[in-house]
């Protein structure tokens, strides 16, 4: 990577930190949160297609969707927010595939959660 792309990346980094710090702790009953929801309705990582099978990754995805660091800064939750958590493990399920990914959850889990979704 360039010095360039370096720093364009640290600057991207630091914007998407300076709008982490900006949403709302207490997301119950917030109106600013409803905003921050309606915002983020897209699709998380709308690049990667799933597949039954793994793909591979090229370095500019990996950088994309992978935070440099892997931080806890919301009391045992991993990284800044719900999305940045999403895309990551839509990356990690994206390469690892899905059939190897379903088979790492208990049948009984997906069998609830399947249940859940018809009622």
């Amino acid at each position: 990577m360039s010095y360039e792309q370096e720093n364009y990346r640290k600057a991207v980094e630091k914007i998407k930190k300076a709008a982490r710090d900006l949403e709302p702790k207490n997301k119950e009953n917030n109106p600013l949160w409803d905003l921050v929801n309606e915002v983020c309705k897209e699709d998380i990582a709308p690049e990667l297609e799933l597949k039954m099978e793994s793909q591979l990754l090229n370095y500019d995805t990996v950088c994309e969707y992978l935070p440099e660091r892997w931080e806890m800064p919301r009391n045992g939750k991993l990284l800044y927010s719900d999305r940045e958590l999403q895309e990551a493990i839509k990356l990690l399920i994206f390469n690892l595939g899905v059939e190897s990914t379903l088979n790492l959850i208990p049948r009984q889990l997906i069998e609830a959660y399947l249940e859940k979704k018809e009622d």
